[in-house]
């Protein structure tokens, strides 16, 4: 008996390493190789524990086998992978990857939308912006705050074209010839406009007559009421205003181009009792002022002060309504004291006779 139980362990000892070592050549250990072995029932699903078709990129394995697109940077969660869409806010790097970020700051005003920014393509919105009024926008990001004052109570603010009259606001119907816009839209007016002037009939005293509208200029004592007054406007005395024409042209240049003539023209200026004369062209004399005095004369003057002072004066009447005559005189008097503060300039007088 004991002869046969040592044959029995005898055999027992030569059969089980047998055993053994066949088991471990049939069952492979398992690899992220992109290939399906005896341990996998999927490809490679010992590094897809999520199951969402997407390879553990924390092994190197799997590193070397598959493209970037194909590693999961999460393996315990089947949401987050290459190919899910970022979702913010959520603190999931979603998409795997870095460049979408879950807290954008879109119009980098120091606030993403996880921390209460509700216009993060506006960087005049945030949770810590002040209130502007009536720009459209909710710059608090706060509803309570309204974006502009309601002071009749109708519900507008900003859009209420009268916020003083609450039956005037965009919810109103236009109502005739009571002077309100009352929609606040300028294209459904407050009456019709015949004569096609700009004033409806309303308040038009001739709305067949588009010469004849309130606020139209009045033209003096020519038998109409152009701006509905009721009343031709008598015409004022005659004034010398104007720009006058005048003959010969004038030229003079001196003190190497800094002073210098050169005018065909005068405007006149006539606030009786005072008149100026404005000589057009070239750098002087410029501006003279004076006054009107008996018989439509006139004299007016200025000074020009430095080390050459350049005093002009313009002088005569007026001839006719439309015609002038007069004296202009430009002296020159050094006073630097060297005796060249007026280089090359003279005394010069010139006759001039002007026509409007």
């Amino acid at each position: 008996m004991a002869s046969t139980r040592l044959l029995l362990a005898l055999t027992a000892a030569l059969v089980l390493p047998a055993l053994s070592c066949s088991d471990a050549n049939i069952r492979d250990r398992a690899r992220c190789d992109g290939t399906l072995n005896t341990t996998e029932e999927t490809v490679d699903d010992a590094f897809d524990l999520d199951g969402d078709g997407y390879f553990d990129a924390n092994s190197t394995e799997c590193q070397d086998t598959y493209d970037v697109s194909q590693l999961d940077c999460n393996d315990d969660d089947s949401g987050v992978n290459p190919g899910a869409v970022e979702t913010a806010c959520n603190d999931l790097d979603d998409d795997c990857d870095e460049a979408t970020i879950d807290a954008p700051d879109a119009d980098e005003d120091g606030f993403t939308p996880c921390e209460g920014d509700c216009d993060d393509n506006q960087p005049l919105v945030g949770p810590e912006e002040l209130e502007e009024i009536c720009d459209g926008l909710d710059n608090d990001c706060d509803d309570t705050t309204l974006d502009g004052p309601d002071n009749d109570g109708d519900t507008y603010a900003c859009d209420d074209c009268d916020d003083e009259n609450d039956a005037v606001n965009p919810a109103q119907t236009e109502l005739t010839c009571n002077g309100w816009d009352d929609d606040c839209n300028e294209l459904t007016p407050d009456g019709d406009d015949f004569d096609n002037d700009g004033m409806i009939h309303c308040f038009d005293c001739d709305d067949m007559d588009p010469l004849r509208f309130p606020g139209n200029p009045e033209i003096c004592e020519d038998g109409l009421d152009q701006d509905c007054d009721e009343v031709d406007a008598a015409c004022p005395p005659p004034t010398w205003d104007g720009v006058w024409s005048t003959t010969p042209a004038v030229t003079y240049s001196c003190a190497t181009g800094q002073v210098a003539f050169n005018f065909s023209s005068i405007s006149v200026i006539d606030s009786n009792p005072s008149i100026s004369f404005t000589f057009i062209g070239g750098t002087q004399p410029g501006t003279l002022s004076g006054t009107l005095g008996a018989g439509d004369t006139f004299s007016a003057s200025t000074s020009i002060p430095g080390l050459c002072t350049e005093d002009y004066a313009f002088s005569g009447s007026f001839t006719g309504p439309s015609n002038l005559t007069g004296t202009l005189t430009a002296t020159f008097t050094d006073t630097s004291g060297t005796g060249f503060g007026c280089f090359d300039c003279t005394n010069q007088t010139w006759n001039v006779n002007g026509t409007r």
